[in-house]
């Protein structure tokens, strides 16, 4: 079985903080078939400017319109370059947590 040491110290450093973020290392906890999967359109649904968490892995099905904040565990080359076109911003789940402790105003898409 591999194990991704990367993962394991996000999950223990998100513990660590507000319930936010312990739910959201939760999510991360679950083995990778089962973490969500989110495709980049699905996001238009959001009010621009708004902070998005995915736990899991972003795929680049569908265009962006809107400007969000968008933080993830995983994304490829093609969804960094929608994202960039459509004027949003992508960001570390490691970074998100370490700017917004609390997660108050952030969602979780799950």
């Amino acid at each position: 079985m591999e194990t991704n040491i990367h993962l394991k110290l996000l999950i223990a450093s998100l513990r660590k903080k507000s319930d936010f973020w312990n739910e959201v290392s939760t999510k991360l906890s679950v083995p990778a078939r089962k973490r969500v999967t989110v495709n980049l359109g699905s996001l238009n649904e959001y009010t621009d400017g708004e902070t998005v968490v995915i736990p899991g892995k972003l795929v680049a099905g569908g265009q962006l319109t809107k400007k969000l904040n968008i933080a993830c565990w995983r994304f490829s080359e093609a969804v960094l370059n929608k994202v960039k076109q459509s004027g949003s911003k992508l960001v570390s789940l490691h970074d998100l947590s370490a700017k917004d402790e609390k997660g108050d105003k952030l969602r979780i898409i799950a």
